[in-house]
């Protein structure tokens, strides 16, 4: 982001998707998702889970059910250590 507006509107896009989407930022061809696993609070990230694919496999569709499923991913983690569906974020 080119200034801290920007950087707290993806922040905020970020959390409404329930993932990250990194389109090439950190490697050049890479798409990374990922999604915070929380604490039994459900108010702490105590870990992050991740994907990353090749830009060239990426179409709204693929983008799309990644995010998903990396998202239900961290939720079920989540779960596991504690952390209620309504008490995340």
């Amino acid at each position: 982001p080119a200034n801290l507006t920007d950087f707290l509107g993806q922040l905020d896009a970020v959390r409404a998707r329930g993932y990250s989407i990194d389109a090439g930022e950190v490697r050049e061809g890479m798409h990374c998702f990922g999604a915070p696993v929380f604490d039994s609070s459900g108010t702490h990230a105590v870990a992050g889970v991740a994907v990353s694919m090749l830009a060239l496999d990426i179409t709204p569709a693929a983008q799309d059910k990644a995010g998903r499923a990396i998202r239900r991913l961290a939720d079920r983690l989540s779960e596991r250590l504690g952390a209620s569906p309504a008490r995340r974020r």
